[in-house]
């Protein structure tokens, strides 16, 4: 783990950063085993709760294990009445 990418925590948010990284990369070792890929995280809390920050850390500490990772944020990808054009384009 990168002890930069956490060394402006503030909430604490390292160990239960570490602890998903591990379960993901567990949990996609299992879904390539079945045949499937496919698996959806979703991170739920009120604003001002560190959402963003823990997923753009997340996704870093991914990244830095050779994992693909698309990141979507709702809040700068709003210039659709369509968020499925928007995800896709974030995909794409």
């Amino acid at each position: 783990m990168s002890v930069e990418l956490w060394s402006d925590d503030r909430l604490n948010r390292k160990q239960e950063g570490q602890w998903l990284v591990h379960f993901l990369t567990s949990k996609y070792a299992v879904l390539e085993a079945e045949h499937s890929k496919n698996y959806v995280l979703n991170v739920n809390a009120e604003w001002g709760f560190g959402k963003t920050y823990f997923i753009n850390n997340l996704a870093e500490e991914l990244k830095e294990k050779k994992h693909v990772v698309v990141c979507f944020d709702a809040w700068k990808n709003d210039f659709s009445e369509n968020a499925l054009l928007s995800f896709i384009a974030e995909i794409n």
